[in-house]
């Protein structure tokens, strides 16, 4: 699904580097910016969001169902945790 919406966005931009003249030079750098950004956050969430969840799960200790008990430990707010174990459960479960 991820993939979709990136490309769907990658693909609204793309005429953007066909204009030429003033609109070029004025929209070219605005479109790189925006497909750079996106490029980036594709990356990192597919590789160092996951990676940083597991290490900070890892860091409070939490095993199975206290997952939730640990995250608030650690100090984050409860309505972010509940996000966080949501995200979590999804991911282990494969979805």
């Amino acid at each position: 699904m991820l993939v979709i919406v990136v490309l769907i966005i990658i693909a609204v931009y793309l005429p953007i580097f066909t204009l030429e003249g003033l609109e070029g030079k004025m929209f070219r750098p605005m479109a790189m910016t925006v497909l750079l950004a996106l490029a980036a956050a594709f990356v990192l969430s597919l590789t160092f969001v996951p990676a940083a969840i597991a290490v900070c799960v890892r860091l409070t200790g939490c095993t199975n169902g206290s997952l939730d008990i640990g995250l608030k430990i650690a100090g984050a707010p409860s309505a972010f945790a509940r996000r966080v174990v949501a995200g979590i459960q999804i991911i282990r479960s494969g979805v």
